[in-house]
């Protein structure tokens, strides 16, 4: 067997041909029993919605279907994520940083220090206090 690739195809294009094919299909389909119907109908006098109602369903629907295809396998638009901050080259802003960090530890351990101290004496704490402080500097 002769087996040739096919050029790529759009999915698109494949999913809008079988669903048109589909619908025609049932149309065929469709032909026959609509004119017994119809015939029924006219005996009797009253109008043959029975008979027109499906074909306009069957076109409707494989026209919704072919718009969701189409609409579902649109490429969104790239979204460009913001570039990300540059680090801090300078040395200095490091080294400000960095005592920014100190000061906000020694702050907390100060604190903690502070609520420990909640049933001892004043003296105590004031005398804990300042040598909390002088061990930050």
């Amino acid at each position: 067997m002769n087996y040739q690739q096919k050029p790529e195809q759009d999915i698109r294009i494949t999913a809008t041909t079988r669903i048109w094919a589909f619908a025609t299909g049932m149309m065929a389909l469709w032909t026959p029993l609509a004119l017994v119907l119809f015939n029924m109908a006219y005996r009797d006098g009253a109008f043959a919605f029975a008979a027109i109602v499906p074909p306009l369903a069957i076109i409707v629907a494989a026209m919704s279907a072919t718009k969701a295809v189409w609409r579902a396998f649109v490429e969104p638009p790239q979204k460009q994520l913001p570039a990300p901050p540059s680090p801090p080259s300078d040395l200095t802003q490091l080294e400000e940083r960095l005592s920014n960090l100190e000061m906000i530890s020694s702050y907390e351990r100060l604190r903690e220090l502070e609520k420990g101290e909640a049933g001892t004496s004043e003296a105590e704490q004031q005398a804990r206090t300042r040598r909390a402080r002088l061990s930050l500097r």
